[in-house]
């Protein structure tokens, strides 16, 4: 059961623009409206702001949700989305807060720049959230479905649910072209030097730039790799972990060092994540670190993201070397504003026993990739499982003796993993700060960091 501490901690930004506050709709706190509908009982509609919009990755999947929820629920439940950059969400959602006008349905910590540090000591202590466990209780095909380890981790000692948990797991893992490389052995069966000396000449799509996502996910499979690495990551608290400077974590600075000056693709410095993404689709890189959910750009409908011949029949996936996958329990889910009607709270609680259900289930699973344990497919979904060809070679590649640990990003206090990790990253590779000093100087600022 997870133990919050009691000090608050958060300093909310002052200053969101006018067009964001907007974003909410309608003037209202949630932006929510009645109106009678044909049956001549009341339509609950609301408008929540949301960055799963526009050319976002998230979007396919979320919008086409919204309108089949909307059009399950005609005349009872109208979802509306205004859309919001996002790199500005998590400002809107934390002026929000400040206000007391948050929307009745907020997007995942860790998701929208909300980091969950500010979750924990804004939203949990000062109970802004609706607590979901009624929800749960009176929804047991969704409490089958959800794994035990995200209840644990999303129930306070009073028993509170903060948020809705997950009943999937999504590890990131290595994309790679064939048709640039083509390994004779499973990338999950080799060592990290195997790996290094099977790409030759080929390139990976880091990145320096945002939060370093994808230079992320591969350093945590580095760590993973490394004696005692492993255990390290494992016992370490999301944004808790401080110990940059020990030897194993040196040891894997200094190898992730050479591995981006030597299969770095070109644009590494600098790059942001939609330049690590076109590096990747236009073959100026062989491999990228990512989540299942980027196989929506593989595919014929995301062709005008593709250049230089680059064709996503070609991408396959493997787990990290060494066996690696990267999940982590300790995360929340999509939450509910204390401060929302009933009819409000009505509407959200429908939403999320819609997305429960067995079609929605599997439409996000083959949308996004992940595994639900505790969900049995239907024969429809593993016929077209087996179509798409990369959550097939996962699917296929999992097994008792994969290793999954916590990505290091989610383990770094939020500061170190959303904005100091790309600050120092260029002065490592270009040489003007030793994997010590390097390890060392993040070390002191994650320790302040959670002072």
């Amino acid at each position: 059961m997870r133990i919050f501490n009691n000090k608050f901690k958060a300093s909310l930004l002052l200053g969101t623009s006018a067009l964001l506050l907007a974003a909410c709709g309608n003037g209202d706190s949630n932006g929510a409206g009645n109106e009678t509908n044909d049956t001549g009982g009341e339509l609950i509609e609301v408008t929540i702001p949301s960055y799963k919009s526009g050319q976002n990755v998230g979007a396919r999947l979320f919008l086409g949700q919204v309108e089949r929820f909307n059009e399950t629920y005609e005349g009872q439940y109208q979802l509306n989305i205004e859309e919001v950059p996002q790199d500005a969400y998590g400002e809107l959602i934390q002026q929000l807060a400040q206000q007391n006008s948050l929307p009745v349905i907020v997007h995942a910590p860790g998701s929208g720049s909300i980091d969950n540090q500010w979750f924990e000591n804004v939203v949990i202590e000062n109970n802004l959230y609706h607590d979901m466990s009624g929800w749960l209780e009176e929804n047991p095909e969704a409490e089958d479905l959800i794994l035990d380890e995200f209840i644990d981790f999303n129930t306070t000692e009073e028993g509170t649910l903060v948020s809705v948990p997950e009943y999937r797991v999504r590890s990131p893992f290595l994309y790679y072209n064939e048709t640039m490389y083509n390994p004779d052995t499973n990338i999950r069966d080799m060592s990290m030097e195997e790996f290094s000396e099977s790409l030759g000449e080929n390139k990976i799509a880091f990145m320096t730039g945002e939060n370093a996502w994808t230079t992320g996910l591969f350093w945590s499979a580095i760590i993973a790799n490394e004696p005692g690495g492993a255990d390290m990551l494992l016992g370490a608290n999301a944004g808790e972990f401080t110990e940059l400077d020990d030897p194993i974590i040196v040891e894997s600075i200094d190898k992730l060092k050479t591995f981006m000056q030597e299969h770095g693709a070109s644009n590494t410095l600098g790059a942001i994540f939609a330049d690590a993404a076109n590096a990747f689709m236009s073959e100026n890189a062989a491999v990228i670190p990512n989540g299942p959910w980027m196989t929506v750009d593989f595919e014929e409908e995301s062709s005008d993201k593709w250049s230089n011949d680059f064709h996503g029949s070609d991408v396959r996936g493997d787990y990290f070397p060494g066996n690696i996958g990267l999940q982590s329990y300790e995360a929340y889910g999509d939450w509910v504003s204390a401060n929302s009607s009933e009819e409000e709270i009505e509407l959200a609680e429908a939403w999320f026993t819609f997305l429960h259900t067995s079609d929605e289930i599997e439409t996000a699973l083959l949308a996004e990739g992940g595994q639900a344990p505790n969900f049995e497919p239907s024969e429809e979904y593993l016929n077209q499982l087996e179509e798409d060809q990369i959550l097939s070679d996962i699917g296929n590649a999992t097994s008792e003796e994969t290793v999954f640990v916590p990505n290091i990003l989610d383990v770094l206090p939020s500061s170190i993993g959303d904005s100091e990790l790309s600050r120092f990253l260029p002065l490592l590779l270009n040489e003007e700060m030793t994997p010590q000093e390097f390890g060392e100087e993040l070390a002191n600022r994650a320790r302040q960091a959670i002072q």
